[in-house]
Order: C-alpha cells, then structure tokens, then sequence
C-alpha cells in the first residue's frame, strides 16, 4: 500500500513537471517552442492537470490508510497508550 502510494504522488509530481516544461517551451523563441510546432500539445494541459489532482489525492489516501492500519495493527503502541501514565 505505501508503494502504491508513493508511485501515485510520483506520478503527480511527474505531471506537475510536464506543466512546467509545456510551460517553458511555450515561451521560448519561435524556433525552439514545441507548442507552436505541435498544436496539440496546448491540449494536454487539462488531462496533465487532472493527473495532479486525481494522482495526488489517492496518493495521499493511500498513506494515510497505511498509517491508520499500521497504527491498529500495532500492540505496543496499545500497550503503551493504556499503561504510561501522563
């Protein structure tokens, strides 16, 4: 589970930096830019964004659910939440 999660907010952060380099290429001088030689690359914006968010939530709630189970599943942290005293 914190693989999965890991390759998810790894694949956000991939997404985030396709943005920026579809970014930088479409400021570029005209004979470098990418954007103006390939037209529908200025349509991969949104899907790009999407993956961020999407790819990032379940990343994140993918985690998180390891943290909750890891913290059930554990007896000693039981044993010291019952018997230490504050």
């Amino acid at each position: 589970m914190k693989k999965i999660g890991y390759l998810l907010l790894s694949l956000s952060a991939g997404c985030i930096l396709l943005i920026l380099l579809l970014t930088l290429f479409s400021v570029l001088p005209e004979p470098i830019s990418l954007i103006k030689q390939f037209p529908v690359l200025l349509r991969a914006y949104g899907p790009l964004g999407l993956g961020v968010i999407w790819f990032g939530f379940v990343g994140i709630v993918f985690l998180v659910g390891q943290v909750i189970k890891d913290r059930l599943g554990n007896k000693e942290d039981n044993y010291y939440e019952r018997n230490v005293d504050r």
